[in-house]
């Protein structure tokens, strides 16, 4: 057995793989039978007790970015570990001796790889397993820079119950908890302030351990982070820095400062570290789409979409429309038809059928293509909603590139247009609440002639719990926080979503204000602090002060939508509940002005 083996490694170690070659242990890439590559970690010195103790534990974990390990050979007074081959060596190697860039996406990739795997061992075993030497050169990466976790040498299994105490601090200088110099006690957040480390050299591109002056690198990024979030700018690696990608770097600097912590009960968990990260390389993801218009979306963008039509037989067709159809209906787009505009699309007035239907036109700007799938799943969704509160959806156009919707013309616009022009004394409490009370949670409501209100826009739409890997999308200060942070979208979303919108319609403001020249102020915290005191008067819209018939209708309005953007779903109550308040604060309103209060 031990013969075989030698003659299958022929002699090739390997420099670049996990840690290169120690003082107790050699790595070297070997063949088995059956032609699989595999690495054979070579124990120098024979010392039993830790090779038993390292094959104890990793035997014990199955988790896809942990190495695997296929078997072990103990013959001849040699001790060797037999695992499956990672060939793109360690992050140490990627970070520092390599020359070869690596984007953000990746990185963050790797770190939520990583966290994923620790927050397995922490948390998902039956056994708590403490790896005890978190670094990049004990983090493997594959062909597609999959990151994978390896060398169980002084990793401890633990009863959760229970705490350990070790005789002897063992780890690597720069990586190792502080703490357990102190006290002695091994625990899964020693992992977590390593785990803070590798994040530091991700960012950084910089070892912790080398000297820049007195002191470390990770030192001056630990003073540096205390003194504000802005002070650990310039260490970032400028690779990667930019001023779209600056957000995500600084949460990531806010994450490892928080592994630093010196308080142990401080540091946060793996679980919610990985859930973090996850959510962090799903916004990099977005990031990078919207940067780049012509990424891969537009070239696996899907065949114009067949002629839909929906189950029930009252609803007419969705109309194909030519793209020849659409410039004779807006005039060759004539910039005096256009209603409104936005990033990523412009909405023209139109008519057709002799002007006896007028349309809202929706035409994608040249730059929207990475929209592509909104665009068809909007086509998809509205297609199969029928609702006397829903803007129906016409038809479409696909061609020369062109991605256009169309709907019917809603007279009065959308409900923001309304409140924030002069329209606005027109939308007495009453109607407020009757607004409200007709429309489903979305920022994108319009309105008829008669002040009906209509939703509009699903192309963000998605039928039952988001279980996708999707980046995080919405409208600045409309998006759930748990959707932020694990990249999930619940019943509980559109909840938080309907709430911003209620607290738009009881202050008439914005819930995001332009501030220039390309900042914007999301006001939402500050209004709800008001709230909470007991300050409406400082709230509601001045308009309605004459239009309140009953004071407990609006207090009932306020409590519903306070309830409505708490930041956890589970918090936040159904739609339903939601809908049955502020019927009661209708009521109330309608009571009040038949007794002429």
């Amino acid at each position: 057995m031990l013969h075989r083996k030698r003659n299958r490694t022929d002699n090739q170690q390997l420099r670049n793989y996990s840690g290169e070659r120690r003082l107790w242990r050699e790595v070297f890439k070997g063949v088995l039978e059956d032609e699989s590559e595999v690495a054979v970690k070579r124990l120098i010195r024979n010392v039993t007790e830790n090779f038993h103790q390292e094959l104890t534990v990793h035997r014990e974990i199955n988790h896809r970015n942990v190495v695997r390990l296929i078997g072990y050979c103990k013959e001849e007074n040699a001790l060797m570990m037999v695992t499956e081959y990672i060939p793109n060596g360690n992050l140490c190697d990627a970070l520092h001796r390599g020359k070869i860039p690596i984007p953000l996406d990746i990185r963050l990739r790797i770190a939520a790889d990583c966290a994923e795997a620790l927050a397995y061992m922490h948390s998902h075993m039956n056994t708590q397993v403490i790896h005890g030497d978190i670094k990049p050169a004990n983090i493997l990466l594959d062909d597609n820079f999959t990151a994978k976790i390896s060398d169980f040498g002084i990793a401890r299994l633990v009863d959760i119950d229970k705490t350990l105490f070790t005789e002897f601090a063992r780890g690597s200088i720069g990586y190792m908890d502080p703490l357990l110099t102190r006290d002695a006690r091994l625990t899964v957040k020693s992992d977590v302030y390593s785990f803070g480390v590798v994040l530091f050299e991700l960012i950084t591109r910089k070892k912790a351990t080398e000297i820049d002056g007195k002191a470390n690198f990770l030192d001056h990024f630990i003073g540096a982070l205390a003194g504000g979030i802005k002070g650990v700018r310039e260490m970032f690696d400028a690779e990667i820095t930019n001023q779209s990608s600056m957000k995500i770097l600084e949460q990531v600097a806010k994450l490892a400062g928080k592994c630093f912590r010196l308080e142990r009960d401080g540091r946060p968990d793996m679980v919610n570290l990985a859930e973090r990260l996850e959510a962090l390389r799903k916004a990099s993801l977005q990031r990078r789409r919207w940067s780049d218009p012509f990424s891969w979306v537009w070239m696996k963008m899907k065949p114009e979409p067949p002629l839909v039509r929906t189950n029930d037989a009252a609803s007419p067709p969705c109309r194909r429309f030519t793209f020849a159809d659409m410039e004779a209906t807006t005039n060759n787009f004539d910039e005096s038809l256009v209603l409104s505009g936005r990033a990523f699309s412009r909405l023209y007035y139109g008519e057709i059928d002799g002007g006896a239907t007028k349309l809202a036109v929706k035409r994608c700007l040249p730059w929207a293509v990475h929209r592509a799938c909104e665009f068809f799943a909007e086509i998809e969704t509205m297609s199969k909603i029928q609702h006397h509160h829903i803007v129906p959806l016409i038809g479409h156009c696909y061609e020369k590139n062109e991605m256009i919707l169309v709907y019917e013309y809603m007279t009065r616009n959308s409900l923001t247009h309304s409140m924030y022009n002069i329209y606005k004394a027109f939308l007495t409490w009453k109607r407020r609440l009757e607004i409200c009370i007709g429309v489903a949670p979305t920022v994108d409501i319009l309105l008829d002639l008669k002040w009906g209100a209509k939703i509009s826009n699903l192309g963000l739409c998605k039928a039952g719990p988001s279980t996708d890997e999707m980046p995080v999308g919405g409208c600045l200060g409309m998006v759930d926080p748990d959707y932020q942070r694990i990249g999930r979208l619940t019943e509980k979303s559109d909840v938080y979503c309907f709430g911003a919108v209620m607290l738009e319609v009881l202050c008439g403001q914005p819930m995001v204000e332009h501030v220039p020249p390309r900042e914007f102020n999301v006001w939402i915290y500050g209004k709800l602090q008001l709230m909470r005191a007991g300050k409406l008067h400082q709230v509601v819209d001045t308009c309605l002060f004459k239009t309140i018939a009953d004071p407990r209708s609006c207090i009932k309005f306020v409590v519903i939508a306070d309830k409505c953007v708490s930041d956890r779903g589970i918090d936040r109550p159904s739609m339903g509940d939601v809908i049955s308040e502020l019927e009661c604060a209708l009521q109330l309103q309608v009571s009040a002005e038949a007794s002429g209060r």
